[in-house]
C-alpha cells in the first residue's frame, strides 16, 4: 500500500508539475538551441545515438548508454527523448542533481511528458 500511495503521490506532483510549467514551452529556445540547426539530418543522428544508447542500457553499461544520449543532445539539444533517457540513467546512477536537470530541460521541450514530469519528481524526493 506504502508503494502504490507513492506511486499516486508521484503522478499527482508530475501532473501539476506538467499544468504549471505548460506555458513555458511556447518562451522561446534557449540561445544554445539556436545555435544547432535541426535538420533530417541532425534528427537522424540524434536518434542513431539514443537507439545505441538505448541498448547500451539494456545491456548493463549506463555509462556507456549516459555518452549516446549526451552526443544526442549536442547534435540535437532539443530532443526531449535523450533528456530523458539521459536523465533515467543519471537516476540510476543515483546523480540525482543531472537527473533534473536532464528531466527539466526535457519537460521545457515537451511538457506533456508526463513519465519525465513523474521521474522527476520522485529524483526531487530522493535528492533531499
Amino acid at each position: 500500500a506504502a508503494v502504490a500511495g507513492g506511486i499516486v503521490t508521484s503522478t499527482a506532483l508530475a501532473l501539476l508539475y506538467i499544468r504549471s510549467k505548460r506555458r513555458l514551452a511556447h518562451q522561446g529556445s534557449s540561445s544554445c538551441h539556436a545555435l544547432v540547426p535541426d535538420t533530417d539530418e541532425t534528427k537522424a543522428q540524434a536518434v542513431a545515438h539514443i537507439r545505441l544508447g538505448n541498448t547500451l542500457a539494456r545491456a548493463g553499461k549506463p555509462e556507456r548508454a549516459l555518452e549516446q544520449y549526451r552526443a544526442a543532445l549536442l547534435v540535437r539539444p532539443t530532443s526531449a527523448n535523450a533528456h530523458y533517457n539521459a536523465a533515467s540513467i543519471c537516476q540510476r546512477l543515483g546523480r540525482f542533481d543531472d537527473a533534473i536537470s536532464h528531466y527539466q530541460a526535457a519537460l521545457r521541450i515537451k511538457p506533456t511528458h508526463i513519465e519525465a514530469a513523474t521521474n522527476l519528481a520522485v529524483a526531487q524526493l530522493n535528492c533531499k
